[in-house]
């Protein structure tokens, strides 16, 4: 399988920032995410909204949804002397305003376990509610605290979750198929 590569890492990097970028371009955002490149570690890259430097939610085309998008990506060195691209961790937040401490609705995570060994459910959700245990009076979990197991969620997903349940509008009529377009893309380079 040879995935998503570059002769460089950056090349790497860049063609899946570029894929991404346009996808969510012709369905619900006007922001372009930016790359960032490690400085450490030319090995690893940033993908996020950014404003003056820094991450921030988009705004959404309808709705008066916000969304964060950040993923950490990294490359390994192919047999071919390619770079191919791994995504190490993403969190995705749908949120009501721009800031990094404006409440979420949902929050999308993951994280590779080349980054950190976890109990919890690597591929998880996080919802800002409480539920009460049955059989009990006040025991209660906090949902937003919690590692709700999800499998892994792409973007197309995500971007298919706000257009179909939460109501954003999309630039065009034909965002099904664009996003099974990209989906067919994403599993030609990861094989999955």
């Amino acid at each position: 399988m040879a995935g998503l590569t570059g002769s460089t890492p950056v090349e790497a990097f860049k063609r899946f920032c570029d894929h991404i970028n346009d996808l969510l371009h012709v369905t619900i955002c006007d922001a372009r995410l930016t790359l960032v490149i490690g400085r450490d570690e030319s090995d690893r890259a940033y993908v996020s909204f950014r404003q003056g430097g820094s991450p921030i939610a988009a705004k959404l085309r309808s709705g008066g949804w916000y969304l964060y998008l950040g993923q950490t990506l990294g490359v390994v060195r192919q047999p071919d002397k390619r770079w191919r691209l791994r995504t190490l961790s993403y969190a995705y937040r749908i949120q009501r305003g721009p800031g990094p401490n404006d409440p979420s609705v949902f929050r999308f995570e993951y994280e590779s376990r080349d980054l950190r060994e976890y109990l919890h459910p690597r591929h998880h959700l996080h919802i800002p509610t409480r539920l009460r245990i049955p059989g009990t009076k006040s025991k209660e979990i906090d949902l937003d605290k919690t590692h709700i197991p999800s499998g892994w969620v792409t973007i197309e997903e995500l971007t298919r979750f706000l257009i179909n349940e939460m109501g954003v509008e999309s630039r065009t009529r034909q965002w099904d198929k664009m996003l099974r377009q990209s989906e067919d893309k994403f599993r030609e380079w990861t094989g999955r």
